[in-house]
């Protein structure tokens, strides 16, 4: 059976900023600014001019994510889920990936996914790691686009169906999974031609219909 891992990096970039630039950046967020209070908690994670300092980060990240800015939400259920900056909580990880994920950041969206599918944070619950997945995927997150085919595959949060297994898993190895490739041709050995043709076909109009993923 499949393991998913929750995401535990924060992965939101800013360019550097150093001295006088992160004082107008400091000046611009104490007015209530979102992104600048979202940049400098991504410059006090990051250590980018300033010494690293992930309590200072969460703070930053905090008043940006109690005005809905998911990235921000989502780096607050990234650092309780890490333990960076406060004690590690999956509850509120939880929680604020939730709030993200629900505002459609797909990064967000996976990670809500891979905490039911673990039960961690919450409940185990296939059927809602599924639902997450499938949100992440269509917005082309990799990972979560193989772990869509992994729950078709062996029929986990969903009825076992090849046909829709197979077109993820092709979807997922289009956009870069390195273990999709290996997971679909594994999967062909067991399918008839026609349903691996109607496969293929899903998969192609799946790419067509996002061209941009």
């Amino acid at each position: 059976m499949m393991r998913i891992f929750v995401i535990m990096m924060c992965l939101a970039i800013v360019a550097p900023c150093f001295g006088d630039l992160i004082s107008a950046k400091r000046t611009i967020a104490y007015q209530g600014d979102t992104e600048a209070q979202y940049d400098l908690g991504v410059i006090y994670n990051n250590g980018e001019g300033i010494r690293q300092d992930y309590k200072k980060a969460m703070e930053w990240f905090r008043l940006a994510a109690d005005q809905g800015y998911a990235p921000a939400q989502y780096n607050m259920g990234v650092m309780y889920a890490a333990g960076q900056g406060a004690r590690q909580d999956f509850r509120e990880a939880m929680k604020w990936s939730r709030l993200a994920a629900d505002q459609g950041d797909s990064l967000a969206q996976y990670n809500v996914g891979a905490m039911y599918a673990e039960g961690i944070g919450a409940a185990q619950d296939y059927r809602e790691a599924m639902t997450w997945f499938q949100r992440a995927a269509d917005q082309g997150h990799s990972i979560a686009q193989y772990n869509v085919g992994v729950m078709y595959d062996q029929g986990i949060g969903t009825a076992k169906n090849h046909v829709l297994a197979h077109m993820w898993y092709s979807i997922g190895a289009t956009s870069g999974h390195v273990k999709a490739k290996g997971s679909l041709d594994q999967l062909a050995d067991n399918m008839t031609l026609e349903h691996i043709s109607m496969a293929q076909q899903m998969a192609s109009e799946w790419l067509a219909a996002h061209p941009s993923i």
